[in-house]
């Protein structure tokens, strides 16, 4: 089953990237914000509801481990329900894996991003999370 309308919050620290995942998934029929830092993220998570965030590992300023922690914690602090955070890295390291879930992700997705992985893993978290 396909969502359509998610509202999406997308962090990369790469203007290539977020334009590209941006009109990636527009085309799908979501809504996308796009920011490029860490610290942008939580603004923009305070601000406004988001369905799931996608969310780049490794960023200037407030890296997306660190980010995770503090929309976790303002979720806490705001008894608010936890919105979907899924970790996007070119570092498929176990390691690494570990620390996003760690951290409070939910999910996983590798760089260079792919239409076949990306749509299916956010609606998969997305409904798990609902």
């Amino acid at each position: 089953m396909e969502q359509e309308n998610l509202k999406l919050l997308l962090v990369d620290d790469t203007p290539l990237n977020l334009t590209l995942a941006s009109k990636l998934l527009t085309r799908k029929g979501h809504s996308v914000i796009a920011v490029e830092n860490g610290k942008l993220a939580v603004d923009e998570f305070q601000k406004e509801q988001f369905d799931a965030i996608l969310m780049d590992m490794q960023m200037p300023e407030m890296d997306g481990l660190e980010a995770t922690r503090e929309i976790r914690r303002l979720e806490k602090e705001g008894s608010k329900k936890l919105t979907p955070i899924i970790a996007m890295t070119a570092n498929e390291d176990k390691s690494d894996q570990q620390k996003c879930f760690d951290a409070g992700m939910n999910g996983f997705i590798s760089k260079p991003l792919s239409i076949k992985e990306v749509i299916p893993t956010i609606q998969k978290i997305v409904q798990e999370n609902s």
